[in-house]
């Protein structure tokens, strides 16, 4: 068996520059640990909204089935369906920003930069009584942005199709500020 010596130097070259990408790569994955599409992933994703919340804040009876998935512990997300004329599909969605807690002033450049390049376009505004700030934008149907404690956690609720949405603006927001209020006690 040859020696790494004896190799000849192109054999060698070609080993170096493998070695030197799988330790690139598992730098990478290393780096990207912890989240999934962009979200941070957490133990406790699935216990900071629960059914039971989502039955109290949208009066929904037992009867309403609700379907709840967890993506990688980074999404948490309710899907139902409600009996009407119209055939209508609720769904809430909960993610936190990709990264760790964050010092204030890390998170006003954040603020400040996701409204100009990303929510300025959204119709977004500002929302009082949850978390240390709050905006509701119109992105995915709407979406309530929250930062608290450090963190950045969106809600979004959308209904489809959304022409026939018997929620009013104000009435999604209000019922996003609800849900977010949970994960905020619960945090």
């Amino acid at each position: 068996m040859k020696t790494l010596a004896k190799l000849p130097k192109v054999t060698q070259l070609l080993l170096f520059l493998f070695l030197i990408s799988v330790a690139s790569s598992c730098k990478e994955e290393e780096k990207n640990k912890g989240s999934y599409l962009g979200s941070s992933q957490r133990d406790d994703i699935s216990k900071l909204i629960t059914e039971t919340d989502i039955r109290t804040i949208f009066d929904l009876n037992k009867d309403i089935e609700i379907e709840h998935k967890e993506k990688k512990s980074a999404i948490s997300s309710f899907d139902w369906k409600m009996p009407s004329e119209h055939k209508l599909f609720y769904g809430v969605k909960l993610n936190f920003a990709r990264g760790d807690r964050r010092s204030a002033s890390e998170i006003e450049k954040i603020w400040e930069f996701q409204n100009e390049k990303v929510y300025k376009k959204n119709g977004f505004q500002e929302v009082s009584g949850v978390g240390d700030i709050a905006t509701w934008s119109k992105i995915g149907g709407g979406q309530l942005r929250v930062s608290n404690n450090g963190y950045i956690f969106f809600v979004s609720f959308f209904v489809t199709p959304n022409k026939d949405n018997p929620l009013s603006t104000d009435e999604m927001i209000d019922k996003t500020t609800a849900l977010a209020q949970q994960v905020v006690k619960k945090m």
